[in-house]
C-alpha cells in the first residue's frame, strides 16, 4: 500500500482538486493522510467531507500533537501515522497524473530499493506548458551533486520505503522554513540508501507554480535565504564526514558568502552577523564584523567582508 501524506493550510480553493486526482486513480490500495496546520478557512470542513465519504482519507489536526506550526511538523505526523509500504509526499495543490499509482505499483512491489525517484512537472495556471523538475548530474557522486544543487528533485518526486526512514529516524526539521526538503533528502542520501531513478514515466505528479509559498514569494526572500544557509550549515557541520567536508568546503564557503551578501543587501544584519560568527574566526571574524557595522551605517565596505 502507498501512504500519501499531505500537509495543508487554508487550501479550501485548491485541495479538492488534489483529492479528486487521488480518487480518480485506478489503483485503489492507498491511504491518504491529511494533516491540517490550523486552517482559518473551510479547509478542515473539506477534509471532513472527504473523510466521511471514503475512509482511506485519514484526517488530523497538527495542534492535537503539540507540534510547532508548519508543513514539516505536519509531514512528521503523517510519517508517524502512516502504515503503507511506501510513502509519497504531496503538497495540497499538487495533482496526481492519470493512473500514476497504477503505473508505479509494479515497480515498488517486492523491490529492494529504499527510494524510487520519478519525474514530475511544474504546471502553471492558465498555461498549458509543463516543465520537467528532476535533473541529475551523473558526473559527480549523488551526495556531492545534490548538496551543490546540480542534481535536483523535490518532495513529491520520490516514493520512499516507510521502514527505511522510520527505522533510521529520519524526519523533517521542524525549525526550518525553507530548504526542508533538501535537508531531509541529504540526511537520507548520507545513509547510502538503495536508490533508483525512473524518469521516463508517462504519468507524473504535477506541481503547481504560484507565489503562495516561501520559495516563490519575493517578500519572503530574506527568510528563504537565511533558512537555505541554516540547512546547509547543519548538514555540512553535523552530518558530513571529514572527507565529504574537504570535497564540499569550497562550494559551502562560496554559497555561504553569497547568502551573506544577499542578507546584508536586504538589511538583515542580525542574520548576517550569525553567518559571520559561524563561518569566520579570529582576526577575520573581527574584521568582518567591523565592516558589517560600517556597511550598516555607510553602505560602504561590502566587498571587504569575506569568509575565506
Amino acid at each position: 500500500m502507498i501512504s500519501i501524506i499531505i500537509p495543508t493550510y487554508n487550501r479550501e480553493d485548491l485541495i479538492q482538486e488534489t483529492l479528486d486526482s487521488i480518487l480518480a486513480q485506478s489503483e485503489t490500495n492507498w491511504e491518504c493522510l491529511l494533516i491540517d496546520d490550523g486552517s482559518t478557512d473551510q479547509t478542515w470542513n473539506v477534509l471532513q467531507n472527504y473523510s466521511s465519504k471514503d475512509d482511506r482519507f485519514k484526517i488530523f489536526q497538527r495542534q492535537d500533537f503539540n507540534k510547532p506550526k508548519g508543513a514539516n511538523a505536519c509531514r512528521n505526523i503523517g510519517i508517524e501515522k502512516s502504515s503503507g509500504d511506501f510513502i509519497l509526499f504531496l503538497d495540497s495543490d499538487d495533482l496526481l497524473g492519470f493512473d500514476f499509482l497504477s503505473s508505479v505499483k509494479d515497480k515498488i512491489t517486492n523491490t529492494k530499493n529504499d527510494l524510487i525517484i520519478y519525474q514530475s512537472v511544474y504546471f502553471f495556471e492558465n498555461n498549458s506548458n509543463e516543465e520537467n523538475i528532476v535533473k541529475i548530474n551523473s558526473e559527480e557522486s549523488l551526495i556531492t551533486s545534490f548538496f551543490k544543487k546540480e542534481s535536483i528533485w523535490l518532495i513529491s518526486n520520490p516514493l520512499i520505503k516507510r521502514v527505511f526512514i522510520t527505522k533510521k529516524q529520519i524526519f523533517f526539521n521542524e525549525n526550518l522554513l525553507a530548504a526542508q526538503d533538501w535537508e531531509f533528502f541529504m540526511k537520507i542520501l548520507l545513509l547510502n540508501p538503495k536508490l533508483e531513478f525512473n524518469l521516463t514515466n508517462q504519468s507524473k505528479v504535477k506541481i503547481r507554480k504560484h507565489l503562495d509559498n516561501i520559495s516563490q514569494n519575493p517578500t519572503l526572500q530574506p527568510q528563504k535565504y537565511y533558512h537555505y544557509y541554516k540547512a546547509r550549515h547543519m548538514i555540512f557541520n553535523d552530518y558530513l564526514n571529514a572527507k565529504q567536508k574537504v570535497n564540499l568546503e569550497e562550494y559551502y564557503k562560496e554559497y555561504s558568502q553569497k547568502i551573506l551578501y544577499e542578507l546584508i543587501k536586504l538589511k538583515k544584519f542580525n542574520w548576517a552577523k550569525e553567518i559571520i560568527s559561524n563561518e569566520s574566526i579570529g582576526w577575520r571574524k573581527r574584521r568582518n564584523l567591523f565592516f558589517l557595522k560600517t556597511y550598516k551605517f555607510t553602505k560602504k565596505g561590502l566587498s571587504k567582508i569575506s569568509l575565506s
